[in-house]
């Protein structure tokens, strides 16, 4: 059914529903409405055959439809129903609700297939208001619909074939009777025409299904004979027509007239045949192609003396067989005529020869088949020499490093003059032969001999003469490709063994002038051996646990998509990672990524330090490698590992962390390893003992002690022993020196120092462009939010140093949250007329299970000030630019390298009212920049992600990158 643009009725129209609509209709006022003669209805239908019908609904009158609360204008339904029937089902009646106008109209139309309909029924379009049911009571309005049931459901012709027929079958003599028969199926009363091409032959009733007629005028010749039915009652049956007949008439047969036979042959060539035997074509005229015979040649006789016995007795050699029945393909077969042509091979017999044809053993004494072509033949010339060859072993694909050929020379002329001819192997140009007046130039030799007969040595080559006064010469010569292509000329000449006579010394030699081609095997390329990422690392064996180790990791093979991101190369325990799943980011000894960059032909080199005391001789190690970034996650192409041993203590031992000299006051720090896990380890300095203190071994036999160096301890060679138990295990000398004494200075009076108070600074800073476009472009698909605030501080003109601190952040988000960083707080440190810091404040949101960052005081960049612009009570800078630090670049993550060049800055400080100089702005005062020191950065207990993994951590935490 096909539905109108406004959705059908709702199924659930029960009586819970119609109540509602009831109740509703209550609540606004809106009365149901009564049957009005104001609403009418036209119907106009379409009729596809077979198929549907198409309803046209037009209404006027319908302003008095009820609309209901929730409904934009008046609506009324619509449906096709049997007459008299108000039955609708949504679902299955054809039904719409239509839009009245402002003045009352409706228009839609409704279908319905033709299967849904019968012819025995009345139909009509009903129309009611919406929110109800359809009954005699609500109905708006009513129209027949009048359907054209012919139109809709025509009657069906059945189609009929016709065949035909023809007695005698095929053909006829001129003015015989043919009988024509057309049959039609089924059997349907009508009558057939039949006709000759364009002339008519009569037409007869169909009886039975059969319709003849006799035809007696055809003409001599091929007929199309074609017969069509048409049907009494055109609706019942359709009219069909008999594929086209072929019919022949001949005309009435005479009489031939006995032929007067004259067998004759006839030669295409009979004088000066070649005596060794030649091919030439024999055609013979008048014979009786009723009796075979045999063609042959055999010595010329008179034609009267030819029997079947003379060509039998040695003239069959050859001969063929010509017959109007011939059975293989080596018979020659007789024309209707007597007549027939073949080809037939010649050569002397005796003195004189002829061409006969005789009847065959059928025929014996049959004598009017003879007949007879005399042939003759040309003086046989003296036999040819036999033409000069060159042959050369090999010639192809020969072995570029060095090959021997192998030149054999057969039936080569001798030259008039006797000197012989030349041999080479070289270069010859598109003309080289001297026969047609090439220079020596056009072929170049690498290795030559002359061939003569003088006897072979030096650069001659002695020849064989053979019986008819040829020669044959054997050569072997050593060849390369590269001493071969040093002689080359040009790219246009070929490379080959050749023969020719000079023109000078051997005379022209046209027949010796032969050129054989030499070309080399292809060497096939090797392929490029496919590399897999492999590292090494140095030392990679027995790490001292107590002091710094630096270990040089050399990777190649790290090359293609996985390596688009750098590298991640890590230190630390194996049963942190060994491949399966994810890198993890947390928990590793050290960690570096190896940046793109730094990544030449798949090849880097990378050093880690790993710390004194973070190894435990009591676990593995080694160190890995990963695609970085988010290919660590799933990339592992990537993955190579290498063991890393650690030394195990064959004994307790003390190491010092710097020096074993300490001043009296001083701190020595130092360590104490190769104790069993859990001893109890007491440390003591003699010569006086003085204890120290105590500490327990860890998992890896280690204790560490920090001592304050009494004030007045004595100077001079000591010991450092350490016991367990008791028992002193180990023992190292340390020396104390005496401490410092200041010299008594007395100082000067401080110089006053006054500075300006600072409020309401602005700074306009975007931090990096490029930074931008990616969290904002189609990788991250990110957004940056927020700004910086205004300012306060104090500056001192004088002095060119101040600082003011921003209030305000902004917030970088990516990756679908993974990414998630803060800047807050900036402070701008002006150390010189030319010189700054920026200063800010980092919080980072943990990825993927690692833990958040909040880092305060990061020197994120130093700034190059151009000149101020300065006034009473202002001062600002233009377009300083912002180079990113190290810390800077930490706090990246790596993202961005230090010295990278940042997003230029303009700062504005308003000067207010004097105030007194402090570290920031007095130049006698070494000011640090922020919380932290310089180009440094604090990360605490975590790490700093931003889409990638953090430049270094030492947590030993477990997650996944």
């Amino acid at each position: 059914m096909m539905r109108t643009r406004r959705a059908a009725l709702q199924r659930p129209l029960a009586s819970v529903l119609t109540g509602a609509l009831i109740a509703m209709a209550a609540v606004v006022g809106v009365a149901a409405p009564a049957s009005a003669a104001g609403p009418t209805l036209t119907t106009s239908t379409t009729v596809v055959a077979n198929e549907r019908i198409t309803v046209a609904i037009a209404g006027t009158g319908f302003e008095v439809a009820p609309q209901y609360p929730g409904q934009p204008s008046r609506h009324a339904y619509v449906a096709l129903v049997e007459k008299g029937d108000l039955t609708v089902d949504q679902s299955s009646t054809p039904n719409a609700s239509l839009d009245v106008s402002a003045a009352g109209e409706i228009s839609g139309s409704l279908e319905q297939v033709a299967a849904e309909l019968d012819r025995t029924k009345a139909y009509e379009i009903i129309s009611w208001p919406s929110r109800s049911f359809p009954t005699e009571a609500n109905l708006l309005a009513r129209a027949d619909v009048l359907i054209d049931w012919a139109a809709l459901f025509p009657a069906v012709v059945e189609a009929t074939t016709t065949t035909l027929s023809a007695s005698p079958d095929g053909t006829a003599v001129e003015g015989a009777d043919v009988t024509l028969t057309a049959t039609v199926s089924p059997a349907a009363s009508g009558s057939v025409s039949f006709t000759a091409g364009d002339a008519s032959l009569g037409s007869a009733p169909v009886d039975g299904g059969v319709a003849s007629i006799v035809a007696s005028s055809l003409a001599v010749g091929t007929h199309s004979i074609a017969a069509a039915f048409t049907p009494a009652d055109a609706t019942a049956y359709s009219a069909s027509t008999a594929p086209a007949l072929s019919y022949a008439v001949t005309a009435t047969a005479t009489e031939p007239e006995t032929p007067v036979r004259v067998p004759t042959l006839t030669l295409s060539t009979s004088t000066g045949l070649d005596p060794a035997g030649e091919e030439i074509t024999v055609t013979g005229t008048g014979y009786d192609p009723a009796q075979p015979i045999y063609l042959t040649t055999c010595t010329d006789r008179p034609l009267s003396e030819v029997d079947f016995a003379f060509i039998s007795a040695g003239c069959t050699a050859g001969a063929k067989l010509v017959t109007s029945t011939p059975r293989t393909d080596t018979m020659v077969k007789f024309a209707a005529d007597g007549s027939f042509e073949t080809t037939l091979r010649v050569a002397p017999k005796g003195d004189t020869t002829a061409v006969y044809t005789i009847a065959d053993h059928t025929g014996m004494t049959n004598r009017s088949q003879d007949a007879k072509a005399v042939v003759s033949f040309a003086t046989a010339p003296a036999e040819p020499l036999p033409a000069p060859t060159l042959t050369v072993t090999p010639n192809t694909d020969v072995d570029p490093s060095g090959a021997t050929l192998t030149v054999e020379g057969r039936n080569y002329r001798q030259s008039e003059v006797g000197a012989g001819f030349a041999l080479r192997f070289g270069w010859v140009a598109e003309t080289w032969k001297p026969t047609d007046g090439a220079a020596d130039a056009a072929r170049p030799s690498i290795s030559y001999v002359r061939v003569s007969d003088a006897p072979t040595g030096g650069t001659n080559l002695q020849w064989s003469e053979n019986a008819d006064g040829t020669v044959d010469f054997s050569w072997s010569v050593e060849v390369d490709q590269k001493s071969a292509n040093d002689k080359r000329p040009g790219d246009d000449y070929r490379l080959g063994v050749f023969t020719f006579g000079n023109k000078v010394s051997q005379g022209l030699q046209p027949d010796n002038e032969i050129f054989v081609p030499v070309t080399w095997a292809e060497v096939a390329p090797q392929p490029e051996p496919t590399k897999s990422p492999r590292i090494t690392v140095t030392p990679n064996a027995d790490l001292d646990p107590a002091v710094s180790n630096t270990l040089t990791v050399s990777g190649t093979g790290f090359v293609g998509d996985s390596a688009a991101n750098g590298a991640y190369v890590v230190f630390g325990e194996k049963s942190l990672w060994a491949g399966a799943g994810p890198l993890p980011a947390e928990g590793w000894v050290q960690l570096a990524w190896v940046r793109p960059g730094s990544i030449v032909g798949g090849a880097f080199t990378v050093e880690l330090t790993v710390p004194a005391g973070s190894l435990d001789p009591t676990k593995s190690y080694h160190v890995a490698t990963s695609a970085a970034h988010a290919l660590s996650i799933t990339d592992r192409t990537l993955d190579t590992f290498a063991d890393v041993t650690v030394a195990q203590p064959t004994a307790p031992f003390v190491a010092f962390a710097g020096s074993a000299t300490v001043a009296q006051g001083g701190v020595l720090e130092f360590t104490g390893g190769g104790f069993a896990p859990g001893d109890v380890v007491t440390a003591v300095a003699h010569s006086e003992p003085v204890m120290i203190g105590t500490a327990t071994a860890d998992a890896g036999g280690r204790v560490s002690f920090s001592w304050a160096v009494p004030a007045g301890f004595a100077t001079g060679d000591h010991t450092l022993e350490l016991s367990v138990g008791g028992a002193v295990a180990a023992s190292a000398p340390f020396r104390v020196t005496a401490a410092a004494v200041a010299a008594a200075v007395e100082s000067p009076a401080e110089p006053s120092c006054v500075a300006r108070s600072v409020s309401g600074a602005t700074i306009e800073w975007g931090v990096k462009e490029s930074y931008r476009s990616y969290i904002t472009g189609p990788i991250a698909k990110g957004e940056i939010s927020g700004g910086w605030g205004s300012g306060s501080g104090a500056y001192s003109p004088e002095n060119d140093r101040g600082r003011v601190s921003f209030g305000g952040s902004v917030h970088y988000t990516g990756h679908s949250g993974l990414l998630d960083m803060t800047l807050s707080n900036p402070r701008v440190q002006i150390t010189g007329a030319n010189t700054a810091s920026l200063v800010v404040n980092v919080q980072s949101k943990g990825y993927n299970g690692s833990p958040d960052v909040n880092a305060n005081g990061v020197v994120f960049a130093t700034l190059s000030l151009p000149a101020a612009t300065t006034t009473a009570n202002r001062i600002s800078w233009t377009g300083a630019s912002a180079t990113l630090t190290a810390a800077g670049a930490e706090a990246f993550a790596g993202f961005y390298s230090a010295g990278e060049a940042l997003d230029s800055v303009n700062i504005t400080f308003p000067l207010g009212a004097e105030v007194p100089c402090d570290a920031s702005t007095d130049a006698t005062l070494a000011a640090t920049g922020g919380q932290a020191p310089v180009d440094t950065l604090w990360l605490g207990a975590g790490m700093l992600l931003i889409g990638a993994l953090a430049v270094s951590f030492t947590r030993r935490r477990r997650s996944a990158l």
